[in-house]
C-alpha cells in the first residue's frame, strides 16, 4: 500500500466516525440467539391475549439474563425489575399513578393523605420549572418562613428540582424533625431562599369562624381521616354561637381523602348520590347519602382553580342537590381516583382506578366545576401587565444602595416603583428622583424614609409590587359576595 492511498484511507475512516458522531459499533448476534444470525424486519406482536402476554413475559426475562451476561458492567437484576415495573406504570401516560421503588416514596404519600409527616408543610403540584407551592399549612413551618401560595420551587438544598417527580421534591423537603432545608422559590421576578426548620405537620384540615354575626365560615385546606368529624364539630359550635348561614371556603384544597369529602357531604345532603364512581366506561359504584343530615342552613362555598379531587366531589355534590350556591373560580379539574395496593413483590403502586362523576353524571376530570357566581378573589392586573412585571430584574444583591450608587436592585426597585406609579426613569441609577421615590415608599410601609434601599427597604418593595400586580394583598371579592349572597337570602 502506497503512502497516498493510506493518506485516503485514514481520511475515509475519520469522515466515518464523525458522520457515526465518534460512536464505535459492531453488529453481535441477536439476544435469542438464532445461531448467530440477526433478523431484520420482523413482525412486532401486539398483546391482546393473555398467551401472548405469557410469550413476551418469556422474551422479557430472557431479554434481562442478555443484558446481565453481556452488559459492560455488573448488572442488578433487582434494578432492572424495578426499572420494568416502573417503565410499565410510567407507559399509562397518567401523572397520578406512580409505582414506588422504596417504602420511603410510598411512606411519604401516605403520611401526606392521613395528615402527619415531618416537612415543612407545603402542597405542591408540577411545574415546568419544578413544582409550585398550592398552599402551606396554617402555623407550618414553610408558613412561618414567608412561603407563599403561588411561589415556584426551583431547588432544594442546592438541588435544581426542574424534571423531578413530584414525589422526589416531596422526599427532598421531608426530613427528620429539627433539621434544616433551604428552599429556593422564584416569586413573580423574584428569586428567595429560605431556611427552613423541618417540625411534625399535623394538617389542620379543618377551622371555623364567625364573622358578620350570623355568618360562620368552615376552611377545609385538605381531606385527612378526621375532616368529616372535625367538620360536624366545627358545624355545631357555630349554630351554638347564633350562625344560621354558613361559607365552606374550598379554595387551595387539593383533595385528599375521597371518603372523607364523602362524610362531610352526608352531613349536609340527606339523601340520593353524592358521587359516581366508573371504571372503563361502566357505572361501578355510587356513593349514596346515609339520610343522616339534619342541618338545613343557606350554604355557599367558595372554589377556585386550586381546588381538586375530593374537594371538588363536595363541591359538585352541593351544587347538583342545590344545597349550595358555588362561588370563585372553575376548578382544577381533576376527577379520577388513585388506590394504595401492594404490588406483589412487596413494593407498593399507586394507581388511578376510577373517574368520578358528579350525582348528576357531570365529568369532572379535565373540565372541573363551574361556579354560579364567576368572580376572581382579588383585583389582578391585566396579562400585560403581568407578563411586564415578570420580565424585571431580580433584586437578589446583597448590597445596600445609596445616593448615585449603580446596581441592579437599583434597576429592579426602579421598575417596581415605576409599575406602582412612582415618578422615576429606570436606569440603574439611584439618582434624586429615585432617592425621593423610595423615601415615599418607605413612608408608606411605616419604615424610616431615608431614601437607602436597604434590604428591609429591597423586601418590602419586592412584596408589594407582588401584591400590586397579583393584587393578593387586597380585599377577598369571593369572600365578600359570599356574605352578600347569605344576606339577601
Amino acid at each position: 500500500m502506497n503512502q497516498k492511498t493510506a493518506r485516503i484511507i485514514a481520511i475515509v475512516i475519520v469522515i466515518a466516525m464523525v458522520i457515526t458522531s465518534f460512536s464505535f459499533v459492531f453488529m453481535a448476534p441477536a439476544f435469542l440467539g438464532s445461531k448467530g444470525s440477526v433478523a431484520y424486519g420482523a413482525e412486532s406482536v401486539t398483546v391482546t391475549t393473555d398467551r401472548e402476554l405469557d410469550r413476551q413475559m418469556e422474551l422479557l426475562e430472557q431479554y434481562l439474563q442478555y443484558l446481565k451476561k453481556n452488559f459492560k458492567d455488573p448488572v442488578d437484576y433487582q434494578k432492572m425489575i424495578d426499572g420494568a415495573f416502573t417503565g410499565a406504570t410510567e407507559a399509562l401516560g397518567d401523572p397520578y399513578t406512580v409505582y414506588y421503588v422504596s417504602d420511603k416514596d410510598s411512606s411519604s404519600f401516605v403520611e401526606t393523605v392521613s395528615g402527619q409527616f415531618s416537612g415543612i408543610g407545603v402542597t405542591i403540584e408540577k411545574d415546568p420549572s419544578g413544582a409550585r407551592v398550592v398552599s402551606t399549612f396554617l402555623t407550618g413551618p414553610a408558613e412561618k418562613a414567608g412561603i407563599k401560595a403561588g411561589d415556584i420551587i426551583l431547588q432544594v438544598d442546592g438541588k435544581i428540582v426542574k424534571g423531578m417527580t413530584l414525589e422526589e421534591i416531596s422526599g427532598l423537603l421531608r426530613g427528620p424533625v429539627s433539621t434544616s432545608v433551604t428552599v429556593t422559590v422564584k416569586r413573580g421576578a423574584d428569586q428567595k431562599s429560605f431556611s427552613i426548620i423541618r417540625e411534625v405537620v399535623r394538617t389542620l384540615s379543618v377551622s371555623k369562624e364567625k364573622v358578620q354575626g350570623n355568618v360562620g365560615v368552615i376552611r377545609i385546606t385538605s381531606f385527612d381521616n378526621d375532616t368529616g368529624s372535625e367538620f360536624e364539630i366545627a358545624l355545631r359550635e357555630l349554630i351554638g354561637q347564633g350562625a344560621d348561614r354558613i361559607v365552606i371556603d374550598l379554595r387551595n384544597n387539593g383533595g385528599g381523602l375521597v371518603g372523607s369529602a364523602f362524610d362531610v357531604a352526608d352531613t349536609l345532603i340527606r339523601e340520593g348520590a353524592i358521587v359516581n364512581f366508573t371504571n372503563q366506561g361502566k357505572l361501578v359504584e355510587s356513593y349514596k347519602a346515609s339520610q343522616r343530615a339534619n342541618y338545613n342552613l343557606p350554604t355557599v362555598v367558595l372554589v377556585n382553580e386550586n381546588t381538586a379531587s375530593a374537594a371538588e366531589i363536595l363541591a359538585g355534590a352541593l351544587q347538583d342537590h342545590k344545597k349550595a350556591l358555588l362561588v370563585g373560580k372553575t376548578t382544577f379539574g381533576k376527577g379520577i381516583a388513585q388506590v394504595v395496593t401492594d404490588a406483589g413483590n412487596g413494593n407498593q403502586v399507586k394507581y388511578s382506578a376510577y373517574y368520578f362523576t358528579t350525582p348528576l353524571g357531570r365529568t369532572i376530570h379535565e373540565k372541573g366545576i363551574t361556579p354560579d357566581v364567576v368572580i376572581d378573589s382579588y383585583e389582578r392586573k391585566g396579562p400585560e401587565t403581568i407578563a411586564l412585571y415578570e420580565s424585571f430584574a431580580p433584586m437578589s444583591e446583597e448590597v445596600k444602595y445609596g445616593s448615585a450608587s449603580v446596581g441592579l436592585n437599583v434597576y429592579g426597585a426602579q421598575q417596581r416603583l415605576s409599575l406602582m406609579g412612582f415618578d422615576l426613569s429606570v436606569s440603574g441609577v439611584m439618582d434624586a428622583a429615585t432617592t425621593e421615590a423610595v423615601k415615599g415608599f418607605q413612608r408608606s410601609m411605616g419604615l424610616y424614609a431615608y431614601g437607602v434601599l436597604d434590604f428591609t427597604t429591597r423586601d418590602k418593595l419586592s412584596a408589594a409590587a407582588y401584591d400590586y400586580v397579583y393584587g393578593t394583598g387586597g380585599t377577598d371579592r369571593q369572600m365578600e359576595k359570599a356574605l352578600g349572597l347569605l344576606k339577601t337570602n
